[in-house]
């Protein structure tokens, strides 16, 4: 019967395993006791290899596939992009993150907060320091802008940064540079209208030192937030490969926001530079009354410059957070812009409005 034989054959090869098993077992003798440890060695293997390794190793080591990035022991000055170029191609070759915070210098706590988050996304971070003259409107305002290498790069050690950059001039520009990126209709608003031609210079050094870096991610400020816009635009229309990582604006214990230009104020001007933020505050008061109307918004934010002597108001609107569009109503996010002259300095300043949104003290 078909059903018996298999019976049968099962029986024999269950009688010839036992009878091999037996033989192996008088052959070995005195080694019987190691064959059994082998056997049970090799019984282990499945369990352990069946285990999470990151599981058990995470704590004690770094994944397997990491990357082994050698960074310098302390913040080194680059002021050349080839040098800047070969050291990024060296950190990508280890599967590294870059980082990049492009700064003019004269650096604060504003700046260090940009340092921080860099720091905390990247394994290798690099900030620029470089007065670009492109973005001046004046031969005056150019060489009245603070330069303290020295100062900027020790608050960049202390924020962990890998490479400063600071290049001289000639180095972003050299003899025989003739190209220059022109922003688009976002740049005639605002500061562009009071600035002209400034943005053409900003878009044109972040390219440039985009170029040379060559990060995964770039860190700026939303307190030049027209500057933040254009540098995303840019990103968009030339399809850089960057993400543009945006920060919140940073203020000292008077709410004024932190700039580098804050330096040259007076005692006293420092005083009259309040009132800034507390026009930005006033807006931001009337919609948590529920006052949706941008003229009302306004109204408030210029009540309080109106009674702040010495501050020569530039402009003061509310625009569309997105597309920094003109908007009649706050129905949703936008944000509240001001420039000031304030004893020959020139101040912006801006927050955010929240339509349904109550603020709690």
């Amino acid at each position: 019967m078909p059903v018996r034989k298999r019976t049968a054959s099962k029986a024999a090869t269950t009688r010839k395993k036992k009878t091999s098993t037996s033989a192996r077992s008088s052959k070995t003798g005195k080694a019987g006791k190691t064959a059994k440890t082998a056997k049970t060695a090799k019984a282990k293997k499945p369990t352990t290899s069946n285990k999470k390794p990151a599981a058990r190793s995470s704590r004690t080591s770094p994944p397997l596939l990491a990357p082994v990035v050698h960074r310098p022991q302390a913040t080194t000055i680059l002021r050349t992009a080839s040098e800047v170029q070969a050291r990024m191609l060296q950190a990508r070759a280890a599967g590294a993150t870059i980082g990049f915070v492009p700064t003019m210098g004269a650096l604060h706590d504003g700046h260090a907060a940009l340092l921080d988050e860099a720091r905390r996304r990247a394994d290798v971070v690099v900030a620029s320091i470089f007065v670009n003259p492109s973005q001046f409107g004046s031969a005056h305002d150019l060489a009245a802008y603070p330069r303290v290498l020295d100062t900027d790069v020790a608050l960049c050690a202390r924020c962990g940064v890998d490479y400063v950059f600071a290049p001289d001039a000639d180095e972003i520009y050299p003899p025989g540079f003739d190209t220059k990126i022109v922003a688009g209709a976002l740049a005639r608003d605002l500061e562009g209208r009071d600035r002209p031609g400034h943005f053409d210079g900003v878009v044109t050094v972040v390219s440039v030192l985009l170029s040379i870096v060559q990060p995964h991610f770039a860190v700026f400020g939303e307190k030049d937030y027209q500057q933040l816009l254009l540098v995303r635009r840019l990103v968009k229309d030339l399809r850089l490969p960057v993400e543009i990582v945006a920060m919140p604006v940073i203020r000292d214990v008077d709410l004024v926001a932190l700039s580098s230009r804050n330096v040259r104020l007076s005692p006293e001007q420092r005083e009259r530079a309040r009132a800034l933020s507390r026009a930005v505050v006033a807006g931001q008061d009337a919609l948590q009354r529920g006052e949706t109307a941008s003229t009302v918004i306004l109204d408030a934010a210029r009540s309080v410059l109106a009674g702040a002597p010495g501050v020569d108001v530039h402009y003061v609107e509310v625009r569309d957070s997105r597309h920094f569009l003109p908007v009649m109503r706050v129905e949703k996010e936008a944000r509240i812009l001001v420039a000031a002259t304030v004893g020959g300095v020139r101040l912006i300043d801006n927050g955010p409005l929240f339509p349904g949104v109550t603020w709690s003290a």
